[in-house]
């Protein structure tokens, strides 16, 4: 996936906002997004992402996935950290099948990584 020069490097203090411009279909609780409570935002969005229909939803999933893909890529630490829980928990889900369509090489890497990943 080629990544625009105009994207801003992701960190861990600009996760919400950048996603939730990728993403304005995701409602994060405000609370939530207000204090930059990041873990509990990116929980909410893989309940969101797994809730989408994959067909109806498609341009929504791909948007999130790649905005996704783009964090996996991030040189920040707390940000990797971040996309392992987030990896993990979407390997963990039942449906993850009719998702792993939208999901790039480098989220799929720390996806498979996961103890649940490792039958993918």
């Amino acid at each position: 996936m080629h990544l625009s020069r105009d994207l801003p490097e992701l960190t861990f203090g600009n996760l919400i906002p950048e996603l939730l411009r990728v993403v304005p279909e995701f409602n994060a609780d405000e609370a939530d997004v207000r204090e930059s409570i990041t873990y509990l935002v990116f929980d909410q969005l893989v309940e969101f992402l797994f809730q989408l229909d994959p067909t109806a939803q498609a341009p929504v999933l791909q948007r999130a996935y790649g905005f996704l893909e783009r964090a996996a890529t991030s040189p920040d630490r707390e940000v990797q950290m971040l996309l392992r829980d987030v990896a993990w928990a979407i390997a963990g889900k039942w449906n993850f099948d009719t998702q792993k369509c939208f999901v790039g090489p480098q989220l799929m890497k720390v996806v498979k990584e996961s103890p649940a990943g490792k039958h993918l």
